[in-house]
């Protein structure tokens, strides 16, 4: 199973593999939400209040199932039809 973004599960046990997860997924919120990056960028920062950090969770979730959707697609897509043959 590939994880996407050039990482590789071993990559998930070392710090610059999660460094370097953290700029791609930084990199690819940028190209679809570049608002809300930047108050990803600055919620690092400075953390908000609670209920500004709710809702910036709140927001980062429908993002990363966006993304999770997408790779479950790519790997359906991808699974051979066993009906077939």
């Amino acid at each position: 199973m590939q994880l996407g973004f050039g990482i590789a599960f071993p990559d998930l046990y070392e710090r610059e593999g999660l460094i370097r997860l953290d700029r791609a997924f930084i990199a690819f919120l940028r190209e679809a939400d570049r608002a809300l990056a930047d108050k990803l960028v600055s919620a690092r920062a400075q953390p908000p209040a609670a209920a500004a950090e709710s809702e910036l969770l709140i927001a980062l979730a429908a993002t990363v199932l966006v993304l999770m959707a997408g790779r479950l697609s790519d790997l359906i897509d991808r699974k051979p039809d066993c009906h077939t043959g």
